[in-house]
C-alpha cells in the first residue's frame, strides 16, 4: 500500500471524527426540540446523492451509537462501574466489561428503530427488504436515542436514591 494513501486515509478518518465534536451537539439539538421534523428531515436525506447525505447533521446510526457510548462515558463518572458487569444473574453473566455493555446497549436500543420500522413498512404494506427498511429505521434512531437519554436519566436517578438509601440505612 502506498504510505501516501495511508496518510490521506488517516487524514480523512481524523476529520470525520473531529468533526463528530461539531455535528453530535448540533444533531441532538434539532433531535432534542424538533423529533418529527429530525425524522422528516432524514427521510429526506436519504433521498439525496450518497456523498450528499448527512452533510448538516449526524446519520442516525452514528449518532444513536454516540449517545449510548456518550452516556456510557458519563455514567462511569457519575455513579463508576456499572452494577450490570458486576452481577452474574441472567443475561449479566455476558457482560463482563464495558464494551460489552456497550455492544449490548446498542443491540437493545437498535431493536427499537428496527422493530418500529418493519411496523410502519407493514401498516404502509410495503415490501419488507434492506431498501425500503432503510428510511423508516434510520428515521427511528433518533427517538431511539432520546430514550435511551431518557432510561439513562431515570437510572441514574434510582441508582442515586438507592445508594442514599444504603448510606442512610448504616448510620
Amino acid at each position: 500500500m502506498d504510505f501516501f494513501k495511508l496518510i490521506q486515509s488517516l487524514d480523512e478518518l481524523l476529520y470525520e471524527i473531529l468533526s463528530w465534536f461539531l455535528f453530535y451537539p448540533i444533531t441532538l439539538w434539532r433531535v432534542l426540540v424538533r423529533p418529527v421534523q429530525t425524522m422528516l428531515a432524514v427521510e429526506r436525506e436519504l433521498r439525496e446523492d450518497e456523498k450528499l447525505q448527512f452533510d448538516e447533521m449526524l446519520g442516525p446510526p452514528l449518532f444513536l451509537f454516540l449517545t449510548l457510548l456518550v452516556l456510557h462515558l458519563i455514567e462511569i463518572g457519575l455513579i463508576g462501574e456499572s452494577e450490570l458487569i458486576d452481577s452474574q444473574v441472567g443475561l449479566a453473566r455476558f457482560i463482563t466489561n464495558d464494551a460489552n455493555l456497550i455492544i449490548f446497549r446498542v443491540m437493545a436500543f437498535g431493536i427499537l428503530p428496527l422493530t418500529a420500522a418493519r411496523r410502519l413498512l407493514k401498516a404502509r404494506k410495503d415490501p419488507l427488504n434492506k431498501n425500503s427498511l432503510r428510511a423508516p429505521f434510520y428515521a427511528q434512531c433518533s427517538p431511539a436515542a432520546l430514550l435511551a437519554v431518557l432510561g439513562s436519566l431515570c437510572a441514574w436517578r434510582v441508582v442515586r436514591l438507592d445508594r442514599m438509601e444504603r448510606a442512610a440505612s448504616k448510620k
